[in-house]
């Protein structure tokens, strides 16, 4: 335990004595993977969030001689400089930051899309997720399972050389609101939870984040490329998969 987990020299230290008790000939960081909270950062929002992921970057260069490959998660832009998503662009300013700072840095881009997990059974609040899906998106939405974005980064650690310097979008279906609906219901014959679509569009349009970030959904939306992502990871979950998994 660390009694600053979120301090990217404290993370790297005990990590380094971790290894060096190690009896295997596996005594430096060779790889990291990069992962910071955003908007639901309790340490302090997106600058925090900011200064993690550039404190990351830095600690890792310290140890270059040593880490084969820095991965990052950062989000999908949809295609578009700047997007009107505070909580994505704080994603990017560490994107630019780790290329500027850092250009021997080993490094992967994942950009991942909305997180199905999102929508999972976490009682209420996944209800009310569904509900402000079901009254704000206006056609279809790119998805991805957490687990696979962790599964695309060990893919990449295990091939430092066949990644370095590569830019990924991650998704692995795209369904409108009520194509989810219908296949939750194909899977576990019961409707997909949701509170009133009302109450959803209500919350969206009174929470500035939720409501810039739904209208993004709908323009222009995520960009990745499902097909490109199933060809490197065959087993990547759709939306029926993620519910037999997750349910």
């Amino acid at each position: 335990m660390l009694e600053t987990p979120y301090r990217p020299a404290e993370i790297f230290k005990r990590a380094d004595e971790l290894l060096e008790k190690e009896a295997s000939e596996q005594r430096k960081i060779s790889a990291v993977f990069s992962v910071q909270q955003g908007l639901d950062n309790k340490e302090g929002g997106l600058q925090m969030e900011m200064e993690q992921g550039k404190g990351m970057a830095d600690e890792a260069s310290k140890r270059a001689q040593s880490v084969d490959l820095f991965v990052y998660s950062s989000v999908d832009f949809g295609g578009i400089n700047p997007t009107p998503c505070d909580h994505f662009e704080s994603k990017r300013t560490i994107e630019d930051y780790i290329k500027s700072a850092h250009p021997d840095l080993p490094l992967t881009i994942l950009r991942p899309v909305f997180f199905a997990d999102n929508i999972a059974d976490y009682g209420y609040s996944g209800k009310l997720f569904v509900a402000a899906l079901n009254g704000c998106v206006k056609d279809k939405l790119q998805m991805i399972a957490c687990k696979d974005i962790g599964i695309f980064a060990s893919k990449a650690i295990e091939d430092p050389s066949g990644w370095k310097g590569r830019t990924l979008s991650l998704a692995g279906d795209y369904l409108s609101p009520k194509e989810m609906a219908n296949q939750f219901k194909e899977v576990k014959g019961s409707a997909l939870p949701a509170t009133s679509s009302l109450l959803g569009f209500g919350l969206v349009k009174s929470v500035p984040p939720l409501r810039v970030m739904f209208n993004f959904f709908n323009d222009p939306g995520f960009k990745a490329d499902i097909e490109e992502c199933r060809s490197i990871h065959p087993g990547l979950q759709s939306w029926k998969d993620y519910v037999q998994d997750k349910w």
